[in-house]
């Protein structure tokens, strides 16, 4: 079986990110903790963190191992 090394990645966001993530998913005005930088419980939904991934599969070299396999489909 074959092994793959891959490098380490980061992965960096700020407010604006956060924010337009939860724009993105249906958060509004009211969500204030969601939308606003300046609340005190601003925070980030938990599902953005699978946002950093796609950076991480982008790494994979697919084609190596899977010929044929279509992203698309």
């Amino acid at each position: 079986m074959k092994q793959l090394k891959l490098d380490p990645t980061s992965f960096e966001y700020t407010d604006r990110d956060v924010i337009l993530y939860a724009l993105g998913v249906g958060a509004t005005r009211h969500d204030l903790n969601l939308v606003y930088e300046n609340h005190d419980n601003f925070s980030t939904l938990p599902s953005f963190g699978v946002v950093p991934s796609f950076g991480g599969l982008t790494a994979i070299p697919y084609s190596e191992f899977l010929p044929k396999f279509d992203f698309v489909r």
